[in-house]
């Protein structure tokens, strides 16, 4: 009887031990799933479309990846922006130094296509044509016309 109650004293603390540590695994997992949450689900979310207007008259429309410190710059500031229409400019991004910037703007008629060649699209729709011509023109027309467009497809 003296082993047995010697067996006791060691359960109690054990079960607790166990119980303690599955309780920490799970708080871990769910943290673990709430983290990959956070950071993933913001990728499947468009970032806003900005235009910015150099003082040069540059202009640059796309969507803002970053805000940096120019090293050696006393505290300058750059940022960086995904233009995409590697068609037109070759480059997917651009640094924009914040000093030389006119005047940022959030066009509403401002449009991303994901394309899988020559990166997004980023720009204004102002034709949509079909096989048998010009379906609409101007960009509140096209967004009308091409939800419907892409139902036949």
């Amino acid at each position: 009887m003296k082993s047995r109650k010697k067996v006791d004293r060691l359960g109690m603390p054990f079960t607790w031990l166990c119980g303690g540590a599955l309780a920490l695994n799970l708080l871990l997992t769910f943290g673990l799933v709430a983290l990959i949450a956070v950071n993933g689900l913001a990728y499947f979310w468009q970032k806003e479309i900005v235009l910015v207007v150099m003082d040069d008259g540059t202009r640059h429309l796309g969507e803002v990846w970053g805000t940096e410190t120019i090293p050696d710059s006393g505290g300058a500031t750059r940022t960086r922006l995904k233009v995409g229409n590697r068609d037109l400019t070759g480059l997917d991004f651009v640094w924009v130094d914040d000093a030389r910037i006119a005047s940022r703007s959030k066009p509403a008629e401002a449009t991303v296509l994901e394309r899988l060649e020559w990166g997004n699209f980023y720009g204004t729709m102002q034709e949509l044509r079909g096989p048998d011509g010009t379906v609409a023109s101007g960009p509140d027309a096209v967004a009308a016309a091409l939800p419907t467009l892409l139902e036949t497809k």
